[in-house]
């Protein structure tokens, strides 16, 4: 005769199965991307602060001890003459109070080594104007590429996340590529190939509305938030700015925003997190998941891709990474460029500054 727990058995399989169907359903709706969104989020983030570009002046240091030592040295070969006029002119900064140097015994050799002093500090200064100009230009450079990297223009645009310009129509060209579509820009199937989806990661914006965004007008929110999805060809096509608009207004709501300049170091670490992100939903692919080890996000199927159809919402990466001819992520190659560009940059103001030691 069956036990109590026999005879349950079967109802509490169906039950657990019932549970795993409804579990199931929720992660093809909501939050399956929220992650990944968030190593993006951070990205823009840092590409809209960009580097700290500093000024192309040298330090008032430099500048301060340049006129201590040229007024100096003035004083101690000046005229009488000479002396009255520049201290009416008050160039050096001379005051009442600065005297002409006695013209003693030893003068010759003082004002000598006088004159290699300031010499030295006047190739000194030019060093460093010189290299606060090469440093200022470099910033601009690596930040230029920070910039194509976010929206495909080298030019800094506004990063009002109320007013995004990205999605008017003299930018749409350089967010999304040439004729923009959910194919071209999110990768398509998992068998698609290089010459379907040109456009894919050709910027930040463009990934994250394939990652978020573009999908069925049926309230989907992949990424969180209370964002929900947009029909794909209202937010990756010119159909319609003012949905792109105001859903990328409403994604950036939940991206917190940089309080301080990019740095190296923190670029570094989340393309590192981004490269690990692409993939790590493979294995949630109910087939097919050989194709799905190259998406940015979850697909129900492999073969299926990124289509932006229920379940299907993310990034396809394969036709870039595989084939006879692999490419680079445009984006991801901007940003690594910049950050070699900056690094270059401070490792020379390193070697300069020892140098000078």
């Amino acid at each position: 005769m069956p036990t109590s727990e026999e005879k349950n058995r079967p109802l509490l399989t169906l039950l657990c199965l019932a549970l795993l169907s409804m579990l199931k359903a929720q992660g093809a709706d909501d939050s399956d991307n929220t992650a990944e969104f968030n190593v993006l989020c951070r990205i823009v983030r840092q590409c809209q602060s960009g580097f700290a570009e500093p000024e192309p002046t040298p330090p008032a240091e430099v500048i301060t001890l340049l006129t201590s030592i040229e007024k100096a040295f003035f004083l101690a070969t000046a005229t009488q003459a000479e002396f009255e006029s520049n201290l009416t002119s008050n160039r050096l900064g001379l005051t009442k109070t600065d005297r002409m140097l006695p013209r003693s015994s030893g003068y010759k050799t003082l004002i000598e080594q006088m004159n290699n002093t300031l010499f030295y500090a006047k190739s000194f200064a030019e060093d460093a104007t010189s290299s606060a100009k090469t440093a200022s230009e470099e910033a601009k450079e690596a930040n230029k590429k920070l910039n194509k990297a976010l929206a495909g223009t080298e030019k800094k645009l506004s990063t009002d996340d109320d007013s995004p310009v990205y999605f008017e129509d003299t930018n749409l060209k350089e967010t999304y590529g040439d004729s923009a579509s959910n194919t071209k820009n999110c990768g398509g199937a998992g068998t698609a190939t290089y010459s379907t989806a040109t456009n894919t990661g050709t910027t930040l914006i463009s990934d994250i509305m394939c990652l978020c965004i573009a999908g069925p007008d049926d309230g989907k929110k992949p990424c969180a938030g209370g964002v929900t999805t947009q029909a794909e060809g209202a937010t990756i096509a010119t159909a319609s700015a003012s949905t792109a608009k105001a859903s990328w207004t409403a994604l950036m709501k939940i991206c917190p925003k940089d309080t301080g300049h990019a740095t190296t170091t923190k670029l570094t670490a989340d393309l590192a997190t981004f490269r690990h992100s692409i993939g790590r939903q493979a294995r949630r692919a109910t087939s097919n998941q050989e194709h799905a080890r190259y998406f940015l996000g979850y697909a129900a199927n492999g073969n299926s891709g990124c289509t932006a159809a229920n379940s299907q919402i993310c990034v396809n990466y394969k036709p870039l990474l595989t084939g006879d001819s692999p490419n680079k992520i445009p984006w991801l190659s901007e940003i690594e460029s910049a950050i070699k560009k900056w690094r270059w940059h401070q490792a020379r103001k390193l070697r300069s500054q020892l140098s000078k030691g």
